[in-house]
């Protein structure tokens, strides 16, 4: 009898620890943030859908709010929990054309040395499909 409560209060903590792909916004843990100037709205958001790999499945996106979520699979030969991914872009300055983007990711499951940074490969691939620097200035 003890032996079923420790395993079913496990599964409640466990499941406290999960993201949805519902609860990732521009403000969760894994994030990288960067400036678009003088590129078009449609640019950005073609941008944001190239970045996303084979590896991730997109699941909700509103172009109007401006944002893409994806998935990723768990994948145990890489100890990969599975994340959520989302692309969220807001319009600066309208005149400018200056767009703030942010790449977020959250894994599943916790532990969180289990994610894959799903944040850093897309804004770098984005970044690349703009022709803007992936990389630190050096």
């Amino acid at each position: 009898m003890i032996q079923r409560f420790v395993v079913v209060a496990l599964c409640f903590i466990s499941l406290g620890a999960c993201t949805t792909i519902s609860q990732l916004d521009s403000g969760s843990k894994n994030w990288i943030t960067f400036v678009i100037d003088g590129r078009p709205f449609d640019d950005i958001w073609d941008a944001a859908h190239r970045a996303f790999t084979d590896d991730l499945e997109i699941v909700a996106e509103n172009r109007i709010d401006g944002y893409i979520k994806a998935t990723s699979e768990a994948d145990v030969a890489s100890f990969s929990a599975g994340e959520a991914v989302g692309v969220f872009i807001t319009l600066m300055d309208k005149k400018a054309g200056r767009y703030w983007v942010s790449v977020v990711s959250e894994p599943f499951y916790q532990p969180l040395y289990l994610s894959r940074d799903w944040h850093l490969v897309v804004a770098k691939r984005m970044k690349s499909s703009l022709g803007e620097p992936t990389g630190p200035a050096g």
